[in-house]
């Protein structure tokens, strides 16, 4: 986006810093009101009609490892969410991280404050999920995912950097093999058992209290999307939900409402 609408990506982090200022408030202080930054200049900042959450709507950033997102999602007690199309070792290290940087802020990570985003499809069996599902993953892997740059020149610093780069290597875009494709956990896939018993451990061994399904990639269809969809809500989600309780809670990135 910075390169199509020719930004530099060098003031991405101040102007997020900044824009973010200013959305938060537009959401607390009543307007219309003048608002003069560094960037944006804004003559008249009015929300309407007013947000019914106090002290405002609940904030979710995402995330690909950068250590100064992480920190500023810990400042301000909001949600983190982890982007896909990484090994779950990537997962599980940035997660920690994560929960390092709220225990610098002063307080404990509580695992609602954290969301994992990833693809998942449901079939009647193993077999049938692969055969449906696979070659559309691999189009959206080889075709469309190498056209994403998650660091741009500017966009991180270093310390950042060296941290991404060591989970780089296991990207999608670089997988090989199905076999690859299921040992680093990729997507979570086959029947409604084997999604449930994948995404069971994955959740454990994250410890997030969020999920968030991509059930639609590439060029999967949507008869087949619908499909999977059903099959989750019908025989996943509730025996998720009854081994994980607390997501029950709905309590959320907390800045926002109770």
């Amino acid at each position: 986006e910075y390169y199509s609408f020719s930004i530099n990506p060098a003031f991405a982090r101040e102007k997020f810093a900044e824009a973010h200022d200013i959305i938060i408030k537009a959401w607390t202080e009543p307007g219309p009101q003048e608002y003069i930054g560094k960037h944006y200049k804004l003559r008249f900042l009015n929300t309407w009609p007013r947000p019914v959450q106090k002290p405002h709507p609940e904030v979710w950033i995402p995330g690909a490892g950068s250590i100064e997102t992480m920190e500023f999602v810990a400042k301000h007690h909001y949600g983190y969410m982890g982007i896909p199309y990484f090994h779950m070792d990537v997962f599980e290290r940035t997660f920690g991280m994560f929960r390092d940087a709220c225990e610098r802020e002063g307080y404990e990570y509580d695992p609602i404050q954290a969301g994992w985003l990833t693809p998942i499809y449901v079939a009647e069996t193993d077999a049938e999920a692969r055969e449906q599902y696979e070659k559309h993953f691999w189009y959206f892997v080889r075709r469309l995912l190498p056209g994403i740059n998650v660091s741009p020149p500017g966009y991180t610093s270093l310390r950042s950097i060296q941290g991404i780069l060591k989970g780089i290597g296991t990207f999608a875009i670089n997988l090989k093999t199905w076999d690859e494709v299921m040992e680093g956990h990729y997507v979570a896939i086959g029947s409604p058992s084997t999604v449930l018993e994948m995404l069971e451990a994955d959740l454990e061994r994250l410890g997030t209290g969020n999920l968030l399904g991509l059930f639609q990639l590439g060029t999967l269809p949507h008869d087949l999307t619908m499909r999977s969809l059903s099959l989750f809500a019908k025989e996943v989600m509730p025996k998720l939900r009854e081994r994980f309780p607390d997501g029950k809670r709905m309590l959320r990135a907390s800045g926002g409402v109770a």
